[in-house]
Formats: C-alpha cells, sequence, structure tokens
C-alpha cells in the first residue's frame, strides 16, 4: 500500500442522531482501534 496523509474524524451517535463524542486521529490510526 501507498502513504496516507491526513485525519480522520470519528463521530459517535446516539438513536436520535445527535452527536455524543467525536475523536480527531491521525491517518495511520486503525478504525477498529477507536472503538475499543
Amino acid at each position: 500500500m501507498g502513504w496516507f496523509l491526513g485525519c480522520k474524524l470519528h463521530v459517535v451517535m446516539n438513536a436520535e442522531g445527535e452527536m455524543v463524542n467525536t475523536i480527531l486521529s491521525n491517518g495511520h490510526v486503525a478504525d477498529i482501534k477507536m472503538v475499543e
């Protein structure tokens, strides 16, 4: 694979569609690590 430069925005929402939490991570962080 190649290089990835940037960041990811992870958003946690409740059943009503409201944002509960946000996390900004580097692009190289695996998505599953943010869930744990």
